[in-house]
């Protein structure tokens, strides 16, 4: 797992869902996480990503995923991870208090 020291809120544009999370743009933000510290990430989220409170959460269900999009969302990410399965996740704080999550931190698939 890696971490970075620093906590400023900095904030990146998104084009699309697929573009999020294409190879290109997750090597784009650990290059940044690494040289820069945290950064900050907006994403499409359902009903389910404002119940996840454990684990690693996979926030694009193939099965009519962008039928589903409550809003747009950004969360702080502060590093990335590989799960047991072989999955990679980020590390992330979001801004829904401590009873989200572990205490407002999470884990989100990359993949």
């Amino acid at each position: 797992m890696i971490l970075t020291p620093r906590s400023e809120r900095m904030a990146m544009a998104t084009e699309g869902i697929r573009q999020m999370f294409s190879l290109r743009i997750r090597n784009i933000l650990k290059k940044e996480l690494l040289l820069f510290g945290p950064t900050t990430m907006a994403f499409p989220v359902s009903e389910e990503f404002l119940h996840y409170s454990s684990g690693i959460f996979r926030p694009y269900p193939a099965d009519n995923f962008e039928k589903r999009i409550v809003y747009w969302h950004v969360v702080r990410l502060i590093g990335w991870g590989q799960g047991d399965d072989g999955s990679h996740y980020w590390i992330a704080i979001n801004s829904f208090g401590e009873h989200w999550g572990d205490s407002d931190f999470g884990n989100f698939t990359v993949d």
